[in-house]
């Protein structure tokens, strides 16, 4: 649904790159195995509304950013204004605050009073709504279609509201002898509008531009045949319009189509956060973030958009959604984190929230928000049943970034991120019970690691984790001993590192760094190891994962030409700007194992990091210049332009590249989590923009 569309792209490669399924017409050969686009909501879905939306909306569709309310006498079209967000340390990632965002209604002006709105086309999948903190008011297994039709909206004239290509699209059906003028618009919410030289019906708003094109019209010949016709905007005023067909046939039948699109320019496109993804073992693929989820009272232009966290669940296919579960309350919601656990077919998420609504369980370790607070909640296998939701947080602010949960039964769960708060809570045993940004020297204030008991009532452990700068945790993995290796970032000249570490040094600005606690050992004990990664400049640690011997890999960028680089490396020399990385640390700590680079000349990233079962690192990240190595026979060896997504497979030495390949299309292309699965197969998810080129395959849940 382009009118209120960012992209998001969910990808399946095989990271050998042998893989049987064939792509679709017009699609590269290699290694695709599916794609989809849209997440928030889903996309094109008419969902009732059963509580969860204000009364007088009947139906609506969510993009994320935006959303369409149909009204018994009207259309609400929603959109939140662009604004471009990123994880983690030193890319400035907070709390959102007010986004701006119109809110424009089309309204029926003398319709019908009895006219009657009819949903057809049922959709797989179920819809779940966790709004505020009455259980009474969630609403759960809702149903969602393909379309709805405004029957008898005026004498013989109806409207059907469906998806078209890449954009929603109104249908309005004339039976013979319906008198056309019937048909009035009136636009609510907007500055002005105007017909531009092309014809097209242009409605200016406080952030942006939405364009209805030249409706396309044909007429039902008496055979049935279909036969093109021309139609124009009526302009009635300044804020009414209607249609004209010259030379209209009354006694035939007509359909008129203006589609609906958000212009790309000024901001007006908004966009979907998605932050995680996590696949189970038999395939069904989860993803998580934050999306538009409530409309304002009245038309026109809003600084406070109401965003609402979302997980959603597809099929192994990628062609059928499973659910989609929003939660929050009444401020802004972002699902950072998500993770299935294996042992219960539980779904896990974690995320930021302002909302002193937001739904929480009784019994819950906390059901009081302090101020901006993270949360953990769990959510069954069909994401109907919310199991336990819980706020963490201290006084001042936190923000969360990533979940984990280990391979065995019992597991706790386990957040990172970073707070500013001087009364985060922490446990006993804690290696760390104290901030220490106490002087407020930083506004990044401590990292922290918490783990939760399964249940959600209790912690099992937490600690803070930093010295007097700025430190944020980023990315997490749990063993199977529950241990927890962190990666992140810090400024600290004195962060905590370990006796016997491969670097104890604070090496300049941001340095990247890896910690491994044990939450069953106590105190300063419970440190494992710690040691920074970096040169002379900014250097930053967004992934991690652990290798079949304990070892450590993490995945970063880097602006230091001096960063540690190992001679067996696969890339030894700064290629210019931003680099990324990938180290690998030995089971200790005490050494790294291998150290590259990762890019060209422009700006590149290495986010995310996954080990195969051959003690591969799978790497995937981004890349504003090209440059990025790529072997022959990959998927895409080409750079596309703008900010492109990249996949890499490095040997298990770090010494060579068995595998590269750029994913992408002529916009920027922003992968922000991937999942590796046991037959090398990688999930990828991320957001793209509008423009229609991103590469999709043929069966895919959205190839628009």
């Amino acid at each position: 649904m382009a009118a209120f569309l960012t992209l998001f792209v969910l990808l399946t490669l095989n990271s050998s790159g042998l893989v049987s399924t064939s792509p679709a017409s017009g699609v590269k050969h290699g290694d695709l195995e599916w794609v989809t686009s849209k997440v928030a909501e889903a996309s094109f879905r008419l969902i009732e509304n059963r509580g969860q939306w204000r009364d007088s909306i009947r139906y609506a569709v969510s993009s994320g950013s935006g959303m369409v309310g149909l009204e018994d006498d009207g259309l609400l079209i929603l959109q939140t204004a662009r604004k471009k967000r990123t994880r983690g340390a030193r890319k400035g990632h907070e709390f959102p605050g007010d986004i701006p965002g119109v809110l424009v209604r089309l309204g029926f002006e003398g319709a019908r009073p009895d006219v009657t709105l009819s949903a057809e086309g049922r959709l797989a999948g179920a819809h779940h709504y966790y709004l505020g903190r009455d259980p009474e008011g969630w609403r759960t297994n809702l149903p969602a279609y393909g379309r709805v039709s405004y029957l008898n909206l005026y004498d013989g004239i109806d409207l059907r509201l469906r998806a078209g290509d890449g954009a929603a699209e109104y249908d309005v059906l004339l039976e013979p002898g319906a008198d056309l003028d019937q048909f009035v618009v009136h636009c609510e919410g907007a500055d002005r509008f105007e017909l531009n030289e092309s014809g097209a019906l242009v409605i200016h708003t406080a952030i942006g531009e939405l364009h209805q094109a030249p409706p396309l019209t044909w007429r039902i010949r008496p055979d049935g045949g279909q036969e093109a016709v021309p139609c124009r905007y009526r302009l009635l005023g300044s804020d009414r319009y209607g249609f004209e067909i010259p030379g209209r046939d009354a006694a035939l039948q007509y359909v008129i189509d203006p589609p609906l699109v958000w212009s790309t320019y000024l901001g007006g496109s908004g966009t979907d956060y998605l932050w995680d993804v996590d696949v189970d073992a038999v395939g069904r693929v989860l993803v998580g973030g934050a999306g538009s989820q409530g409309f304002p009272i009245t038309p026109g232009a809003f600084s406070n958009a109401q965003f609402g966290a979302f997980v959603t669940q597809f099929d192994p296919s990628g062609s059928q959604l499973v659910f989609s579960s929003v939660i929050g309350g009444s401020s802004f919601e972002e699902v950072m984190g998500v993770a299935h656990d294996a042992h219960t077919d539980s779904v896990y998420i974690t995320g930021n929230t302002g909302s002193s609504d937001f739904p929480t369980t009784q019994g819950a370790f906390s059901t009081v928000l302090q101020a901006q607070d993270g949360f953990v909640a769990r959510l069954d296998a069909s994401g109907s049943a919310l199991g336990f939701s819980t706020f963490f947080g201290g006084g001042d602010f936190e923000w969360v970034n990533d979940i984990a949960v280990s391979p065995s039964p019992g597991s706790p769960i386990a957040i990172v991120g970073r707070t500013t708060s001087s009364d985060v809570p922490v446990t006993l045993s804690a290696f760390d019970g104290s901030y220490n940004d106490v002087a407020g020297q930083t506004p990044w204030g401590d990292a922290f690691l918490t783990l939760l008991n399964p249940s959600g009532s209790d912690l099992f452990y937490s600690t803070y984790l930093g010295g007097v700068g700025g430190d944020e945790a980023i990315a997490v993995t749990l063993d199977d001993h529950f241990k927890a290796t962190i990666s992140g970032g810090t400024t600290s000249e004195v962060f905590p590192t370990t006796l016997g570490a491969w670097d104890r040094s604070h090496n300049g600005n941001w340095d990247a760094f890896v910690s491994r606690i044990n939450p069953l050992a106590t105190g300063l004990s419970s440190l494992e190891y710690s040691s920074y990664i970096g040169g002379s400049s900014v250097d930053v640690a967004y992934g991690v994962a652990l290798g079949p011997g304990g070892e450590v890999t993490v995945t970063g960028e880097t602006f230091s030409a001096n960063f540690p680089v190992s001679s067996n490396g696969f890339d030894t020399v700064h290629n210019g700007d931003f680099d990324g990385f990938v180290a690998q640390l030995n089971t200790s700590g005490s050494n790294l194992d291998f150290s590259t680079f990762i890019g060209g000349p422009g700006w590149d990233v290495a986010l995310g990091v996954r080990i195969d079962f051959f003690g591969a690192a799978v790497v995937v990240g981004q890349t504003g210049a090209g440059g990025v190595p790529t072997v022959p026979g990959s998927f895409d060896e080409s750079y596309n332009g703008g900010r492109d997504a990249f996949v890499i497979r490095l040997a298990p030495s770090g010494g060579a590249l068995f595998y590269g390949s750029y994913l992408g299309g002529h916009n920027d292309e922003a992968p922000q989590a991937m999942h590796l699965n046991s037959e090398g197969v990688v999930t990828i998810a991320g957001y793209t923009g509008i423009l229609p080129d991103f590469p999709v395959t043929e069966g895919a849940y959205d190839t628009t």
